[in-house]
């Protein structure tokens, strides 16, 4: 039996040009703190969960609208996995993986927060597409703990209290943008190195 707290890593702007997920991560967080009497998973959360956040994992990337690092490299395909071998090597796609596996700066931060601390889940959030049903706007990593329904319940109440509709709603300088998207994460490799570890 898992002794409290959970540990869990909440981070968004892996991909710098899906901007509003730095708002919904912070809608996410407002609520846990201050309306966690709405909802029994988010008193949960706030009672019995450690919480460390990235709000940018591509910091170039979101001040730049762009998908990928300085050095064009779509960090969520770069982490050091067994997928990373089969991302595209193409210089010139949105999906390029890098020239090796964590060859970024971004990536071996990440890999190194994630290695040196005992996370029990970890969740990326990422906005594209016209997802609305909160169960598919994250991704996640039991981290090999065994947790795996008490990770996607957790997920699910984070992601219901991004405020997806609010954003849509929000005077944030990429409301063009917001307005056809909602929040979510994908799949994403981050997931596979959190569960390797």
């Amino acid at each position: 039996v898992k002794a409290y707290p959970i540990k869990i890593l909440l981070c968004t702007a892996t991909h710098g040009s899906e901007r509003p997920s730095v708002l919904a991560l912070y809608n996410a967080m407002y609520n846990i703190v201050n309306h966690w009497d709405a909802d029994p998973v988010l008193e949960f959360i706030r009672f019995n969960c450690e919480i460390a956040v990235v709000p940018l994992v591509n910091p170039y990337g979101f001040v730049n609208r762009s998908r990928g690092n300085v050095n064009g490299v779509d960090i969520n395909r770069n982490y050091n996995t067994n997928s990373w071998q089969y991302g595209i090597s193409d210089t010139s796609s949105p999906y390029y993986r890098g020239t090796a596996a964590a060859s970024e700066a971004e990536t071996r931060l990440m890999q190194n927060l994630i290695m040196s601390e005992p996370f029990d889940f970890v969740y990326d959030f990422h906005t594209h597409g016209n997802f609305t049903a909160y169960d598919q706007m994250f991704c996640w990593a039991s981290c090999g703990n065994g947790f795996e329904e008490l990770s996607f319940e957790i997920g699910q109440a984070v992601t219901k209290y991004t405020n997806a509709s609010a954003i849509k709603n929000h005077d944030y300088d990429d409301a063009k943008m917001i307005g056809r998207n909602e929040v979510y994460a994908d799949y994403a490799m981050i997931a596979d190195f959190a569960d390797k570890i």
